[in-house]
This record gives structure tokens, C-alpha cells and sequence, in this order.
């Protein structure tokens, strides 16, 4: 499978995600942030999206070390999230 035409990822790193099929792509979390000037998170799916829009996803989540987070940005580049 591949990205639909208006996805892509920044800060790509095709050792740690899969595309599953045209609705599931799995991220395996790596060390990265986005947080006090830190911009190193790894494998970040981006749209381009213009009006509404609507978004439904689904999280799992297991997290082993500390400070490991996950979830859903609004995001424009490195600085606007």
C-alpha cells in the first residue's frame, strides 16, 4: 500500500511505520518532541487540509518509558503545531 495523494510524513524514518492498508498506517514511537524548541519527532503524518474537515482516529498506545507520549496535532511546519 501507499500514501493517498494528499498525505505525506515529515521526519521520515521508514524503519519505524507501515502502511496496513489505504485506512491504517502503524507507528512504532521513537525518541523525538516537539516541545521547548526541541523539533526532532520522527514520522509525522501530515494532510494538507483547506475548509472543515473532519478527523476519526483510533490510538493504542502502551507506552514503557518515561516522558513517551502520543497523539493528534493540528500541524503547519516545525513551528506552527
Amino acid at each position: 500500500y501507499q500514501f493517498r495523494d494528499n498525505w505525506e510524513i515529515v521526519n521520515e524514518d521508514d524503519n519505524y511505520y507501515e502502511i496496513n492498508d489505504k485506512n491504517t498506517i502503524t507507528l512504532t514511537a521513537t525518541q523525538g518532541d516537539f516541545s521547548s524548541g526541541i523539533r526532532n519527532a520522527k514520522n509525522i503524518v501530515v494532510s494538507d487540509v483547506k475548509g472543515d474537515y473532519t478527523v476519526t482516529t483510533k490510538l493504542s498506545f502502551h507506552p514503557d518509558t518515561r516522558f513517551q507520549t502520543a497523539g493528534l496535532i493540528i500541524y503547519a511546519d516545525q513551528n506552527n503545531y
